[in-house]
This record gives C-alpha cells, structure tokens and sequence, in this order.
C-alpha cells in the first residue's frame, strides 16, 4: 500500500472555469467517497514550471486512484493515469493558448460542444477573446488567433462529460435551461469534501456509477419559482440561494462553514447543447454565509432568523409566479415597477443596513397592486411578517 506517498493532480487555469470546476468537483467527491481513512493531507500550491496550481494528496494514493476511476472512469477507462501533472502542458506563445489534459486528443463527440461555449464563456476580459478569430472551410471553423488549442486524453474526457451530466434540467419562464453546480476550489480538508458531497450530489453505484445533483436539496435552495426571475433579476434569485443556505444551516442540514466555494451555471438548451453562452453565473463561500449568519443573528434570536427567511423566501416565490404569469402582456410593466423596491429591501437585509423604510415603501406598493392579481397581496402579507 502507497501510505503518505505524494499525488500531484493539476488544475485548469481559472480562464478555463467549466474545466477548472470540473475538476474540483470530481476531486471533492473522490475525496468524500475516500474518506480520512485514505485521504490522509490536502494542499493547494502552484507549480512554478507547468505554470499550474495543482492539488496534492497525501494518504494510500492506490486507493485513491482506484475510487477515482471507480467513480469518473469505466472498465478500461482509468483517468487517474492522465490527472498526474507530468500529463499535463499549458504553454501561452503570443496569440496562441496551448492546453494539453493528459494528450493531444479532440473530442468529436457531445463534449466537443462544451468545449466551444467553454472558448466564449468568459466576461472577464482576457486578452485572448478580445482578439480571437477564425475562418470557415469545408471542415468547419478554423482558428487564426486569439484562440485555445486544446487536446484532452481519452480518460479526461469520460470524466468531464460524467461531472458534466449531473446537471439538472430546469424550466425557466416556460424554457428548458441546465443548471449546473460545482466547487471551483479544491477542498482542503475531507470535511468540506463531505459537505459538498454528501449534501449537494448523489453517487449511485452499481454496474456503471452515476453522480446526479440532489434535486431535493437543490429546490429548496433554489426553489422553482424563483428560477423565473433569472432573466430579470439574477441578484434576486442569488440572495434567495444565500439565504435559504443560511436557512439549512440554522437548521442543522448543511455546515456552510465548511462549504467549500461554489459555482451555479445556467445554460439555455441542454449541458451539451450547441448553445456557447452562460445564461447566469451565481457563486458563494462559506465566509460570505458565515457573515450573513452572523449578522442575520446578531440582531434576533435564530429562530426570527429562520422565521424571516421562510416570510422572504415566499415572497420571492410569488414574484417570480407573477413574473412568467405576465410575460409578452402589459401587466409585466407593473412587475417590472416591484423588482426595484424587492431589490433595494434585499439588498439593504444582506448588507446589515437598516431595511424598515424600503419595507414599508414595497409593501405600500404591493398593496395598491392587489386588485391587479392577488399574488401582489400575499407578496405584502409575507414582507409584513418579517417585521
């Protein structure tokens, strides 16, 4: 047995997130599944020569590896033999971006097309978007510049599309999106690996592993109906997740302390759909939950914190009811009126300001509204609870 022998598994760089959280998120639930038995020390560094950050796992690394290719691999797929660093290259020449994960292999397969909207995913202004460009022959789009040539090996390809399938399809106003939720930093300890694992997938062994995301969990941090209110207030639905995670953990559900950090990405169609184009990107830490715990509970016991939650949570579910009810008709103007006043109370309650006159000022709206539909009305009987 390989006892506290070194395994260097890199990382993507951040300017490739899909690919990055892809890999976090495997590792996690590799980590989970091990066990402290194991998986014996976690570190993040960076190596200085693959110009990487890589995570290093000290513990029994055969059985590491075998639980690693038990969940991501297939009989004679082993990805645990292409995730080592020394498979690794990652070299930036001028206008060229080249990434090899374990080989020189491009995928004509499903992948193929998550691996395009990965090359337009980003709006964090990297040189090499501004200044991409391609040309079309009888073989397709070919890159000129500005662009990332990518090669993956076999095994690493199996396990990106298996992280990748435990998306969620969703309905958003009446459309078929997919959610995706993963950790887009390593774990450091077995316990923030549990948290995530144990709390947000499902592993279902059998013939073939599957790994799903836990659909209960996930409605009720992120309930339905308030998936509607994506397209006009991403912010809304992200103070909900905030909140309702605050809400699992006064509850005894989730230990967001030891969360890791995670990532939220809705996409139109599904996950290997042809469509390139992040709809909505929400993330969160443990520090940003624990502060909001902290203040939320500073100022009333947890219970009122609970009871406060649960009064918002369904006053954003009625908005976003009334949100798809009055889509394309003239009746959404006046939705359109409410989001700013829900927007500015929600946001003065997560920042610690005082909420009291934004409060009143909403529900005095709400209340003009309630001849229009009587969601508006019990949007304002809610908000008024939390008083």
């Amino acid at each position: 047995m390989s006892f506290h022998v070194r395994l260097e598994i890199p990382l993507p760089p951040e300017t490739l997130p899909l690919f990055h959280d892809a890999i976090c998120t495997a590792l996690c639930i590799t980590i989970a599944e091990a066990g402290p038995e194991i998986v014996r020390k976690i570190s993040i560094e960076y190596d200085n020569q693959k110009a990487l950050s890589k995570v290093v796992i000290e513990g029994n690394i055969d059985s590491f590896n075998r639980k690693f290719d038990e969940l991501f691999g297939k009989p004679k797929v082993k990805p645990s033999a292409y995730t080592t660093i020394d498979k690794w290259l990652y070299t930036v020449s001028g206008e060229l971006i080249s990434f090899k994960m374990g080989g020189e292999k491009y995928p004509w397969t499903n992948i193929a097309k998550t691996i395009r909207r990965q090359c337009y995913l980003f709006a964090k202004g990297y040189k090499y978007i501004s200044i991409r460009d391609e040309k079309r022959d009888s073989k397709g789009l070919k890159p000129i510049k500005g662009y990332f040539k990518l090669g993956f090996g076999t095994p690493i390809i199996t396990m990106l599309g298996k992280i990748l399938r435990s998306s969620q399809t969703i309905n958003v106003m009446g459309n078929r999106y997919t959610l995706s939720l993963l950790v887009n930093m390593p774990p450091k300890t077995v316990d923030e690996a549990l948290v995530v694992s144990k709390n947000f997938y499902k592993v279902n062994y059998g013939e073939d592993v599957t790994i799903s995301l836990n659909e209960d969990l996930i409605k009720h941090v992120i309930p339905y109906r308030t998936l509607n209110l994506l397209l006009e207030a991403p912010d809304l639905v992200y103070h909900n997740l905030v909140l309702n995670l605050v809400r699992e953990y006064i509850q005894g559900t989730i230990d967001v302390l030891n969360l890791p950090s995670i990532s939220i990405y809705v996409f139109r169609g599904g996950a290997f759909d042809e469509d390139k184009i992040v709809f909505t990107y929400l993330e969160c830490n443990n520090i940003q939950l624990q502060e909001l715990y902290l203040m939320l509970t500073a100022a009333r016991e947890r219970k009122k914190a609970l009871y406060l939650i649960d009064h918002l949570n369904r006053a954003i579910q009625y908005l976003g009811e009334l949100t798809k009810k009055t889509e394309g008709s003239k009746e959404f103007t006046i939705v359109e009126t409410v989001i700013p006043h829900i927007r500015t109370l929600m946001n003065n309650l997560v920042s610690g300001v005082s909420y009291t006159e934004s409060l009143y000022t909403t529900v005095r709206i709400l209340k003009e509204l309630e001849r229009v539909d009587n969601r508006f009305k019990l949007m304002a009987e809610e908000l008024l609870e939390i008083l």
